[in-house]
């Protein structure tokens, strides 16, 4: 009689057999994985963006506000003096007192001009405060108070017309500036004596702005003294 050939399941004992089958009663149920890692806190890898103006940026954008009135009328006069006629660069000395008695107070910048920068000397006093001195003379400040740059008032009107008709941007204007200038000779530095690769983005990036409000401002008042009259 031949053997018969015996299955593994046959030699295993009938508790070890039930182990072999699970019933659709007897499935355990799924469980979510549980994490060991902590989650990852990407507020850590996300820079804090600022999606409003902080205190600084508020004040200084009140002190521009308060400043653009006081500059309506110096803009006036020297558009008036100067329409129609080729304009000069001003004096390295500036000054607007009437009296010439007033105890001054003497401001050092820099000047942009077409053709090149240069320092220059302002003096203020109660007949006139550092920004009114500048616009009367043909340029603009780049910040409201203790400003270290001032703009040609002719260069940012050529900026505020060619931004009209192109859309350009600031920073292209900044660039062109700078290698207009280098090409002239004139290079800025700071005070180790080292080259500056941006000098004028920021400076100029607020005096066009404001000097715009403040065109707006002028023709708010001159459109308003044509209908009064």
């Amino acid at each position: 009689m031949l053997p018969t050939a015996v299955s593994p399941e046959e030699n295993m004992p009938a508790d070890a057999c039930e182990d072999l089958f699970l019933f659709e009663d007897e499935v355990p149920p799924l469980t979510e994985p549980q994490d060991s890692i902590p989650p990852l806190n990407t507020s850590e890898f996300i820079p804090n963006r600022r999606i409003l103006p902080d205190i600084a940026a508020a004040r200084l954008y009140d002190t521009w506000k308060i400043l653009i009135p006081t500059l309506v009328d110096v803009q006036l006069e020297y558009t008036q003096r100067t329409v129609g006629k080729f304009v000069e660069r001003p004096p390295t000395i500036l000054s607007a007192c009437h009296s010439q008695k007033c105890a001054q107070k003497r401001t050092t910048m820099i000047g942009l001009f077409f053709d090149g920068f240069t320092t220059l000397d302002i003096l203020s006093c109660r007949c006139a405060t550092a920004p009114q001195v500048l616009v009367l003379h043909g340029l603009f400040p780049t910040s409201p108070s203790q400003p270290r740059m001032a703009v040609s008032t002719e260069l940012l009107a050529f900026y505020r017309t060619l931004f009209e008709r192109s859309c350009d941007a600031v920073n292209a204007l900044a660039s062109a500036l700078h290698t207009h200038y280098i090409r002239r000779g004139f290079r800025m530095t700071n005070a180790k004596g080292e080259f500056i690769q941006e000098p004028f983005r920021r400076s100029l990036g607020q005096a066009i702005l404001w000097f715009d409000v403040l065109q707006v401002e002028l023709e708010s008042q001159l459109e308003c003294a044509v209908q009064a009259s």
